[in-house]
């Protein structure tokens, strides 16, 4: 059984994923203006920038490059995560997003209680609470 080079196997998959996914690219978290907004808008979350790895279609977000150039593996493990969740979207579109959304997804709702003059439309707001997902759980999954 022979050997495999992390770095060439890395490239590789990066290459694969060029091919099935249109525009896609991996970027660096701390140039992008939509993931510094992100940053604040989830300021509860401290370590969005530096901890995780986000995927918004067709692009990989990584909190700095170069990135995990001393670690091909793991590099190979998130990618190939991250690939599952851009195949996902590419075909399932926005209802992707949807689903890894809900149900928090469904708090601006709340907004037509000010219009509609009508109370109950303010418990959409408890949908702002960190309630489990099962959809989000399931794309994580299969990720």
């Amino acid at each position: 059984m022979g050997s495999t080079d992390p770095k060439l196997a890395r490239e590789k998959l990066e290459r694969h994923i060029e091919q099935q996914i249109p525009g896609f690219r991996i970027e660096d978290k701390r140039k992008s203006p939509l993931m510094r907004l992100l940053s604040k808008l989830l300021f509860f979350n401290k370590t969005f920038s530096t901890g995780y790895v986000t995927t918004l279609y067709p692009k990989v977000y990584v909190p700095e490059l170069p990135w995990r150039e001393k670690d091909h593996v793991a590099a190979i493990a998130t990618l190939a995560h991250e690939y599952v969740h851009l195949k996902d979207r590419k075909r399932m579109w926005l209802f992707f997003n949807f689903l890894y959304l809900f149900p928090q997804n469904l708090a601006p709702f709340a907004l037509l209680g000010v219009f509609d003059n009508e109370p109950w439309w303010f418990l959409f707001l408890l949908f702002l609470l960190p309630i489990p997902s099962p959809t989000r759980a399931w794309l994580e999954f299969r990720g």
